[in-house]
């Protein structure tokens, strides 16, 4: 999923309480789901759009615990807080441009999958990607957490939609495509910090 004309939660929040200034979100108690040996937070809310609202909205969301991630790692509650209320929201008809799914959800299950099965080779055509652009990619994935060589290279892999296998093989088109997706990840991780 590409996440160019994504709506992030907070605008989804701003525009629905332009819409119902006395709106007001409740979030129940958080419940520990188990299934098979994988343990889940599971969060949920109830979005009112006034005090009398007869039909209000309800959003869930269940986050991986431990937290796999820089971003839901010692956050896991309130990332899937998070993602429940961009639920309820785009129910009510908020931000769903391109998906219902918060930002974070997106990220993490793209990084979760296995790495993806196109050819390893870069794409034809393209000037290999600066000394500068590989050192900017080195130290913006740092930054979102992921230290390891070959979880760096499948993080990319997922933004790129193929293997890869160095970070050598990139194009200059695909490392300003990382910076950018990797760019925007940390903004969003610093919104929800």
């Amino acid at each position: 999923m590409q996440l160019d004309n994504y709506v992030d939660v907070p605008s989804r929040l701003r525009m629905a309480l332009a819409d119902h200034p006395d709106l007001r979100v409740v979030e129940d108690l958080p419940q520990i789901i188990t299934i098979g040996d994988r343990i889940y937070l599971q969060a949920s809310v109830t979005v009112f759009r006034n005090p009398d609202d007869p039909i209000p909205t309800s959003g869930i969301a269940w986050e991986p615990w431990p937290g796999k991630t820089s971003f839901t790692r010692d956050s896991e509650m309130m990332n899937a807080a998070t993602s429940a209320l961009g639920r309820a929201l785009g129910y009510m008809g908020y931000g769903l441009a391109t998906s219902i799914a918060s930002r974070e959800e997106v990220m993490v299950r793209q990084q979760a999958q296995e790495r993806p099965q196109k050819p390893a080779t870069a794409p034809q055509g393209g000037s290999e990607a600066s000394q500068a652009q590989l050192g900017k990619i080195a130290a913006l994935l740092t930054q979102i957490g992921l230290e390891d060589r070959q979880d760096k290279l499948a993080y990319i892999g997922v933004i790129l939609g193929r293997e890869v296998p160095s970070s050598k093989s990139l194009t200059k088109k695909e490392a300003h495509k990382v910076i950018e997706e990797a760019t925007a990840a940390l903004a969003e991780d610093a919104n929800h910090g």
